[in-house]
């Protein structure tokens, strides 16, 4: 995972390599290839891109999000704490 900035944004970049261990679904994937390699690209995609919009806005607002982070009622103390210092809270 690699991430860069520019005055407005920051920019993510993560290289997945993926091992198979089982010989059939290997092969299978490999005739599928575009097409299974291509939606689980996308779909990371989207979840770093969603992943990134919070963080930024996190950055821009930390008084938006820190009462979130306050309020995590699912997360441990251990998590909410992290993420708190994260933002700047």
């Amino acid at each position: 995972m690699a991430f860069s900035t520019d005055e407005v944004s920051v920019h993510g970049t993560v290289t997945v390599w993926a091992r198979i261990d089982r010989g059939a679904v290997d092969r299978l994937l490999r005739l599928l290839q575009p097409g299974p390699g291509g939606f689980l690209d996308r779909k990371l995609r989207e979840q770093f891109n969603v992943a990134a919009k919070v963080a930024e806005a996190a950055a821009r607002h930390p008084e938006r999000i820190c009462p979130l982070i306050e309020a995590g009622s699912q997360d441990s103390p251990d998590e909410r704490h992290a993420l708190a210092a994260l933002a700047g809270c």
